[in-house]
């Protein structure tokens, strides 16, 4: 979803948006079987290392390219989006290894072990953030600056007495701008949430 949301930002329309995701979807496929393939011809090591080279140039060509044809390029790495990670190398070159380091007594532990580590992965870092991205719809209303070096972010959005939130509390934040979509910002709410508005206030030290 934040792939399709960067995507409609960068100007991409609609129909190119499904092809950019279309054509990843399909890379991804291919290129778990193929890893398999060259796994056993080059070592599993050498095609991780591939793979992170792969997932570099996806980051460079989303946070720099701004032609649509480039764009929609990214796809073609297989590691556009969560598809990379359920149907790219990483399983079968993962779940190979696994097999092999782990005696056959201790195998169905490690196996399962390794589902729980990535079911808790995908539901906490890909549900729950996409989740609460569609239902809340935050957006930034308004940017104030409030003196020297400090300024405060006006966020509005839906339902948000469901967040139960307090004047203090932080949430991790991005915001989805073409050079910082990628970033998470550990920011405090600066007053309690009124109706459909939050604010948060920021010095400019850091995150």
């Amino acid at each position: 979803m934040l792939i399709g949301l960067h995507l409609e930002r960068a100007g991409l329309a609609p129909g190119l948006i499904g092809l950019a995701l279309g054509v990843s979807l399909a890379a991804a496929s291919l290129s778990g079987l193929g890893s398999v393939v060259l796994a056993a011809r080059f070592g599993r090591r050498a095609v991780m290392a591939a793979t992170g080279l792969l997932m570099v140039i996806t980051g460079l060509d989303l946070s720099l390219a701004s032609q649509p044809s480039l764009l929609v390029l990214a796809g073609v790495t297989g590691m556009l989006g969560v598809a990379g990670v359920d149907l790219g190398p990483f399983s079968p070159l993962e779940q190979a290894s696994l097999a092999e380091v782990a005696t056959p007594q201790q195998r169905n532990l490690a196996f399962g072990r390794y589902a729980l580590v990535g079911g808790l992965v995908a539901r906490y870092r890909v549900a729950v953030p996409v989740r609460n991205a569609w239902r809340h719809r935050l957006q930034v209303s308004a940017v104030v600056d409030e003196g020297p070096g400090v300024t405060s972010v006006y966020v509005t959005g839906r339902r948000l007495d469901e967040l139960e939130a307090d004047a203090g509390q932080f949430f991790l934040w991005r915001f989805l701008t073409r050079d910082g979509w990628w970033q998470a910002h550990p920011f405090s709410l600066s007053a309690a949430p009124a109706g459909h508005g939050l604010r948060l206030t920021v010095k400019a030290i850091g995150d």
